[in-house]
C-alpha cells in the first residue's frame, strides 16, 4: 500500500470517527430535550442509540443515568453513572456522575453511603457548593451535626447566594441554642428568597426569636412559637446575647401595650439586633463576621434598613408591605443593588 493510499484511508477513518462523535452528541442532545419534556422513555431510546455507537461514551452514560434516576430505576442509574465516572475525561461529567450516585443512595435512604460518595467527590472538586450541601444533609440524617455544620458552612463559603443552606444552618444553630447565629441565618435566607412559602414560615420564626419567651401572638394571628433556652455560653457572641436578652425583653413588653404593628416592631428589633451584635462583640473576622455581622451592619450605615425590612417581609402578603414597595421603587432598587453586591 503506497503512502498516498494510507493518507486517504486515514482521512476517511478520521471523518467516520468525527461523524460518529457528532452522532452521539446529537442523539444525546435529542435525549436531553425529551427528558426535559418529561418523555423519559423516549429519551432512553435516544441514549440507547448513542450507546450502540460507543457503549463507553461518558456523556451518553451520564444522561442515561440521570433519566433512569428520574424513573426511579436506581440499579440502572448506578450502573450507567459508574461507567460515566470511569470513562469521563471532563470534570463536568465526573461531577454529574457523583451527583447521580449520591442521589441514588439518598433515595434508598442510605445516608452513610451517600456521605462517603460526596466526601470522595469533594476530594476531586473541593470548590463545589452543591457537594457540600448534599454532604451536610446526609450527615445531619446520621446525627453527625459537627460534620453537617462544617459542610454547610463550606457550601455557603463557596456560594453565598444559594438560599437553602441557610435553612440548614439555622436548624443547626437552633439545636445549639445559638440564637444570634440562628437569626442571622434566617435574615440571609429572607434576603435571598423574600417571597415564598418557606419565607413565610421562617419570617414568623424570626419574629418569635425576638421575643423573650417566643410568644408572638400579640402582633398577629400566627401560632408560631420558638421556646428557645438560649445558650449564654455561646462563646462567639456571648456578650451580645446578654445585651440582646434584656433589649428584646424590654421591647417585647413595650410593643405588647400597643396595637399590633408587626412591621414597626420588626424594624425596631432588626435595628437593635444589627447594632448590638456589631458593637458588643470583640471578634471582627471569621465566617460569622465576614458573612453576616459586617454585611448586615452595613445595612444601617447605607440607610437600607427600612427597605430591607419591607423587602424581606413580602411573604406576609400584607397590603401595607405591597403598598410601601410600590411607592418606594427607588429605595427597593437601591437595596437590590446592595444585595447583588453583597450576597
Amino acid at each position: 500500500m503506497n503512502f498516498f493510499k494510507i493518507i486517504i484511508l486515514f482521512e476517511i477513518f478520521t471523518t467516520i470517527l468525527s461523524a460518529q462523535t457528532y452522532s452521539i452528541e446529537e442523539l444525546v442532545r435529542q435525549g436531553v430535550e425529551l427528558h426535559e419534556q418529561g418523555k423519559y422513555n423516549e429519551a432512553i431510546k435516544k441514549y440507547e442509540e448513542a450507546l450502540k455507537i460507543d457503549e463507553n461514551s461518558a456523556l451518553a452514560n451520564l444522561e442515561m443515568a440521570v433519566t433512569c434516576l428520574s424513573l426511579e430505576l436506581y440499579d440502572y442509574a448506578t450502573k450507567y453513572a459508574t461507567i460515566a465516572l470511569v470513562e469521563a475525561t471532563e470534570d463536568r461529567i465526573k461531577m454529574g456522575a457523583y451527583l447521580v450516585l449520591g442521589s441514588v443512595l439518598e433515595k434508598r435512604n442510605l445516608p452513610l453511603e451517600a456521605v462517603n460518595v460526596y466526601e470522595e467527590a469533594i476530594q476531586l472538586f473541593p470548590h463545589n457548593f452543591d457537594l457540600y450541601y448534599k454532604l451536610a444533609v446526609q450527615a445531619i440524617k446520621l446525627e453527625d451535626f459537627e460534620k453537617g455544620e462544617t459542610a454547610i458552612i463550606s457550601s455557603i463559603k463557596e456560594n453565598s447566594a444559594f438560599p437553602e443552606p441557610y435553612l440548614i444552618l439555622n436548624d443547626l444553630m437552633l439545636r445549639k441554642k445559638a440564637r444570634i447565629k440562628a437569626m442571622f441565618s434566617i435574615y440571609y435566607f429572607l434576603m435571598l428568597e423574600p417571597d415564598s412559602p418557606a419565607a413565610q414560615i421562617y419570617l414568623k420564626l424570626l419574629l418569635s426569636l425576638f421575643t423573650y419567651e417566643g410568644d408572638v401572638k400579640y402582633f398577629g394571628n400566627s401560632n408560631t412559637h420558638a421556646h428557645l433556652f438560649i445558650n449564654m455560653n455561646e462563646r462567639e457572641f456571648s456578650s451580645a446575647e446578654a445585651l440582646l436578652h434584656m433589649t428584646f425583653y424590654n421591647k417585647t413588653i413595650e410593643y405588647k401595650d400597643k396595637e399590633a404593628k408587626t412591621l414597626e416592631f420588626f424594624m425596631e428589633m432588626t435595628k437593635e439586633f444589627f447594632q448590638i451584635v456589631k458593637n458588643s462583640s470583640q471578634n471582627s473576622d471569621g465566617f460569622w463576621w465576614e458573612n453576616f455581622v459586617n454585611k448586615f451592619a452595613d445595612i444601617l450605615t447605607t440607610n437600607n434598613l427600612e427597605p430591607f425590612c419591607y423587602y424581606i417581609s413580602q411573604s406576609l402578603n400584607s397590603p401595607e408591605v405591597q403598598k410601601w414597595i410600590e411607592n418606594n421603587q427607588e429605595k427597593i432598587d437601591a437595596l437590590r443593588l446592595w444585595i447583588d453586591l453583597n450576597k
